[in-house]
């Protein structure tokens, strides 16, 4: 969108020493972002008004003509030129004199072509920067002086600025030169000048009337017609306006529609009030099948979501994005009927997006405009049109169709609000001018503000609080408001020590024991269940996807033992091992639901793993070292005990206990054969399964410095052959009371069976380490101890010493 200088300065008195640099670094940091910013005049130093003094054909070219023009200098200059537009002797255009450079770095200098000098050239307005597109020529009144600066008798002491349009969507109030002129006087701190309209009054002569199908599609319809009309160019000052931003004039009518659309942001359109039958306008949705030849002659097939201004007989506008041919101003118009309405801006949208016409009205259309803007463009029009043309008067009633509504507040705001929001405190006044300059209705009160909205703030832009600090702090500035760090109360947050246990558990399984961690589901399968013989313990869903999950698991032994069966056709030997929730109904789970005492299922965080098939291993001892080597580097010191066996899948003389200070925290078991059978598992197994629930409790564990003993153990093995059923726990136990000070340690080194072991027997290796602490323990010392601990053992369990 391109914004004239000159134009704003017609609703706001800025400095006459402005630097157009500042303003647009102002609006970019306040209000909307700045492209580019040009003057209209660079490069047009060289360009003055020439008068054609004579014009005749090149002797050496049919296409070009030679003419001599008068430039204000002592004689006149002989130019050549290729005769693009219709021109005649005592025709004033604009002239560049050579040597010089036009826009674009166009050079033009003295030459010779085909053997006749030229010492300058006749200038298009688009050679000249003015206009973008077509060809034309500007011609100058008579009693403009040869040899004027272009830049002065064009009025081209101008800078445009580009505005990008994204930057806008959101602002439909600065769609024109006056709501951006009222955004540059409040950040400047000046007034904005009132836009003066006259009052409208009701005509006579034209029988007008408009009917508005879609009201919610066209919130508000206003038309008047105007007779007397004489279609001819527009005033100097008009055109200049227009052409200023790029906007080439075509009649004084059309441009007074359109210059509106430019200074206040609300489009117009003017009909021939001789194409419209009867004068009734209708506001409808186009018919199925229906076609409309739009003002750039193309022919368009309409669809029912189209709107359209029509009338008795056919659609004469496509609403809210171009006129028709067949309705347009012509030369002989004499009363014509000027529109000025609202749109819904997603009707606008899907219609200009269809058909591809993003006219200037649609883009305006679509970004919501304020339904009151209708009526102020529509008597401004009227009087522009009045002005201009001598004779010219409304001849009809004012007709104006309105359904909306608009919130206006108040929004009540604090003190305290705006400057927390913010950031710091800033002066009452200063924040009421700033909003007040914005068109604000603001009200001051002990505590705050209560604050009425604009109706061209009013759609879908300000509606909040919050957008009124964002209003005050974008024009007091971001660069002037100090960058402090958030002052914020520092909160402990307690650190999760199941998550941090589960994650080391993890890495001490899956990296230093070697397994393979795997994923399951949450649910049981009731009939592997009936398979292995366990009962059906587990939760019911009431409303279960499938029912497969009909049942919460509450082990996850069931869904490992299935994994092994499903892998070991393509593995030898298998480690794996899960970290999951188990759910069971034993009431010890957080309360449902406050002010009861209903409480869920249990939740508890299990780890649990199978090993199968390890080579020169027991599975079941396999098992037992990994748990006692994991909880160790936990820095759990834990103890194995025989315990009664109460799963189904456990072996029932290869089932341990996991305990720590009393607390048993899982077990250690070899798989029973029958539920090996039963998983189609045909090698032997052993698992391990910890609740991490009740681990975690004693974790992490707080590590004390243990000097290095001075004096050396005495470490002693025992090989002893006891009954098959006598537990090594209770061995052990025995062996570590023969002394409480000298004897350190008792450890398992080997349980071996074969034929040469009497049946129902099996071979039992141990060492027990001797040491004292305040001297070196001699040998003979040890060996009465170990002496006494085989004695003890033969008497408690009937213990052979192997030889």
């Amino acid at each position: 969108m391109y914004v004239s200088l000159n134009w704003l300065k017609q609703h706001v008195d800025l400095p006459t020493d402005i630097d157009p640099k500042d303003l647009a670094l102002r609006l970019t940091m306040a209000t909307v972002e700045v492209e580019e910013i040009k003057k209209k005049a660079e490069n047009l130093d060289g360009v003055v008004v020439g008068e054609l003094l004579e014009i005749k054909r090149h002797p050496n070219a049919d296409k070009l003509s030679i003419a001599k023009v008068d430039v204000g200098e002592d004689k006149p200059r002989q130019i050549i030129f290729g005769q693009m537009v219709d021109m005649s002797p005592g025709f004033k255009v604009p002239v560049a004199l050579a040597p010089t450079i036009l826009p674009g770095n166009k050079k033009i200098e003295k030459a010779k072509l085909r053997g006749e000098e030229s010492e300058g050239m006749l200038c298009l307005d688009q050679e000249l920067g003015l206009l973008k597109e077509g060809v034309s020529i500007h011609f100058f009144e008579k009693d403009v002086k040869n040899g004027t600066p272009i830049k002065k008798a064009l009025g081209l002491d101008d800078v445009i600025i580009e505005i990008d349009n994204k930057s806008v969507t959101n602002r439909p109030d600065l769609w024109g030169h006056y709501g951006l002129a009222r955004e540059v006087a409040a950040i400047y701190g000046l007034p904005l000048k009132e836009y003066a309209v006259n009052k409208l009054k009701s005509g006579k002569g034209v029988s007008l009337s408009v009917e508005v199908n879609d009201c919610e599609a066209c919130p508000r319809y206003m038309a008047v017609a105007v007779k007397g009309i004489k279609v001819g160019q527009s005033p100097e000052w008009l055109r200049r306006r227009m052409e200023a931003i790029g906007q080439k004039s075509i009649n004084n009518i059309v441009d007074v529609t359109n210059y509106l659309m430019f200074d206040l942001g609300q489009p117009l359109h003017a009909f021939s009030a001789d194409k419209i039958a009867d004068g009734k306008i209708i506001v409808r949705r186009a018919e199925a099948s229906e076609t409309l030849t739009t003002l750039d002659g193309v022919k368009r097939s309409l669809e029912p979501t189209d709107l359209v201004i029509a009338d008795k007989d056919r659609a004469v506008a496509l609403a809210g994005v171009m006129g028709s041919a067949d309705s347009e101003i012509h030369d002989a118009t004499e009363t014509i009927i000027i529109e000025s309405a609202n749109f819904e801006p997603a009707t606008i949208r899907l219609t200009a997006n269809r058909l591809g016409l993003r006219s200037e009205a649609a883009m305006r259309f679509e970004k919501s405009l304020d339904p009151k803007m209708t009526e102020m463009a529509l008597r401004r029009a009227v009087d522009l049109i009045v002005e201009m043309i001598p004779g010219a008067k409304v001849a009809s009633a004012i007709i104006d169709v309105r359904n909306f509504k608009q919130f206006l507040g108040p929004i009540e705001i604090s003190w305290d609000f705006i400057n927390k929001r913010i950031g710091q405190p800033i002066d009452q006044e200063k924040i009421v001018g700033i909003l007040s300059g914005l068109g604000f209705g603001v009200k001051k009160k002990k505590q705050g503000l209560s604050v009425r909205i604009p109706t061209w703030r009013a759609t879908k832009d300000i509606g909040l609080p919050e957008d009124l600090i964002e209003e005050v702090a974008r024009v007091y500035g971001y660069d002037n408001i100090v960058s402090t760090m958030p002052l914020a109360a520092m909160e402990y947050v307690e650190e999760n020590k199941l998550r941090q246990l589960e994650r080391q558990v993890k890495d001490l399984l899956a990296i230093g024991a070697h397994a393979n961690e795997v994923y399951n589901s949450s649910f049981s399968d009731a009939a592997f269940l009936t398979r292995l013989g366990a009962p059906l313990n587990e939760i019911e869903l009431e409303n279960p996807w499938t029912q497969d999950s009909r049942f919460m698991r509450s082990s996850l032994v069931p869904n490992l033992l299935k994994n092994v069966s499903d892998n070991l056709r393509f593995y030898e030997a298998l480690n794996i091992f899960e970290v999951g929730k188990v759910f069971v109904d034993d009431g010890s789970g957080e309360i449902a639901r406050p002010g009861t005492d209903e409480r869920l299922p249990s939740q508890d965080l299990h780890v649990t793993g199978v090993i199968v098939g390890v080579a020169g291993t027991d599975p079941f001892f396999a098992a037992k070292g990994t748990v006692q080597k994991m909880c160790s580097e936990l820095g759990l010191n834990v103890d194995f005990v025989t315990a009664e066996n109460k799963m189904i899948w456990c072996h029932p003389r290869q089932h341990l206990e996991v305990v720590f200070n009393k607390a048993v925290l899982g077990y250690v078991a070899a798989v029973h054969p029958a539920a090996l059978q039963a998983a189609g598992i045909g090698k032997a197994s052993g698992l391990f399964d910890l609740n991490l629930d009740k681990l975690v409790k004693h974790f992490p564990m707080i590590k004390k410095y243990t000097p290095l003993a001075k004096y050396p153990a005495v470490p002693l093995d025992l090989s002893i052959v006891v009954g098959e059923d006598t537990p090594w726990q209770a061995i052990k136990q025995l062996a570590e009371a023969v002394d409480s000070v000298l004897v350190q340690s008792v450890d398992l080194l080997d349980v071996f069976k074969n034929d040469k072991i009497e049946s129902g027997k099996k071979s039992i290796t141990l060492r027990a380490t001797y040491r004292a602490i305040d001297r070196t323990l001699s040998l003979e010392e040890a060996m009465k101890l170990h002496e006494k601990l085989a004695g003890q053992l033969a008497k408690a369990y009937g213990a052979e010493v192997r030889r």
